[in-house]
């Protein structure tokens, strides 16, 4: 990427940002910075079959279809008791979802954003950000760290797709608050047994919560989900997660026999969000703007829908409605009250460890005002 102006400049190369630099490249002239995602092998999400008509509407529905990802048939899962519960997908309008393959997933959309037109700073990102007064067009001096040294971009319109590094909030000064200390640890493994083919198990424990999806019919990949200061339940390599795991009822079975395929991951697993998610020519969207707990299973849809509709903000406020971003944030407020009442109800389901930590920190997340701040 040459020095050069744009309408737009989106920080982050995940789905969200893809997508609305997409969505917005058929209107104006879009720039796309960030670090290169890491080689090492992603943990797939589930995508719910509603995302079918997302994806036709961004014209990428034949080609998701063609990527070929494991279809979830159903789900089972121990939780706030002994007994398993199963849902299937038949009882979804849409049908079923899909286990993905989150580099082949996150490919197909990034891809998609150049050959829309959008440019691309290869390996470039976001060093200093300056709000510029006058000029509206170029509101925003960014100075990028790329290749082949430090550029100066400017744009009239910067949006922070990030993830939960929430880059922009915190440089414009917003907040990015966080609740929770939740890490999840995971790995894939093979010689996995055939009694849960096709099906997304998830199982609470004492000091946290299990995930697993097969990724194939003879190997899957499983996650725990703890809090990051306990010091119960915190595997130091993949036998160890092995390990953990046959002491469960439903993973244990699907593991049961099953040999580590790689290295154990650690990733951050805690709920964020921006406050404000928008403001003085700038917004943000997909984890940036609010990251879900895992067991949400909303996160890549989330990612899509707000990348969509983001984008039309972004558009209306460059045609002249002045107020469209304001509404961002307002609109961002609706989906988090939303999302914290579902989350606490499915927490409060779970009340068989009433003196586990893991627990009681959960039962006791009611109101908004108890987030971390977490702009350091």
């Amino acid at each position: 990427m040459q020095l050069k102006d744009f309408d737009v400049l989106v920080v982050g190369t995940g789905p969200s940002g893809s997508v609305l630099a997409k969505e917005l490249a058929r209107h104006c002239r879009v720039g796309l910075i960030g670090r290169p995602t890491q080689s090492c092998r992603r943990i797939g999400e589930s995508l719910p079959a509603a995302a079918r008509r997302i994806l036709t509407d961004l014209r990428m529905w034949e080609e998701f279809e063609a990527a070929g990802h494991r279809r979830s048939w159903f789900r089972r899962s121990v939780w706030g008791g002994p007994d398993v519960f199963e849902r299937d997908s038949i009882l979804d309008p849409d049908g079923a979802g899909w286990h993905l393959d989150r580099d082949r997933f996150d490919s197909m959309l990034f891809d998609s954003a150049l050959s829309s037109g959008v440019e691309y700073g290869d390996s470039a990102w976001l060093r200093r950000l300056h709000y510029c007064e006058g000029d509206k067009s170029r509101r925003w001096r960014c100075e990028v760290e790329t290749a082949s040294g430090l550029q100066v971009i400017y744009s009239r319109v910067i949006v922070d797709a990030s993830g939960r590094s929430a880059s922009v909030v915190r440089r414009v000064g917003a907040r990015a608050k966080r609740r929770s200390k939740m890490v999840c640890f995971y790995a894939w493994f093979d010689e996995c047994t055939q009694e849960h083919i096709g099906a997304t198990l998830i199982e609470s424990a004492p000091y946290g919560w299990w995930y697993s999806a097969d990724v194939s019919n003879s190997s899957c990949v499983v996650a725990w989900h703890t809090d990051s200061d306990l010091d119960c339940g915190r595997p130091r390599n993949a036998r160890q997660l092995l390990d953990l795991a046959r002491d469960t009822r439903l993973i244990s079975s699907r593991i049961s026999g099953c040999v580590a395929s790689g290295a154990l991951h650690v990733a951050p697993a805690h709920e964020q969000w921006a406050t404000p998610a928008s403001g003085l020519d700038w917004l943000a969207v997909g984890d940036a703007c609010l990251a879900f707990d895992p067991l949400a299973s909303q996160g890549l849809l989330h990612a899509l829908v707000t990348a969509q509709e983001a984008a039309a903000s972004v558009l209306a406020y460059i045609r002249g409605t002045k107020e469209s971003l304001a509404d961002w944030d307002s609109r961002v407020q609706v989906i988090l009250a939303a999302y914290l009442l579902q989350r606490c109800h499915f927490y409060a389901l779970e009340r068989r460890w009433p003196d586990a930590v893991f627990w009681t920190r959960r039962h006791k997340f009611e109101v908004l005002e108890s987030a971390i701040d977490d702009n350091d």
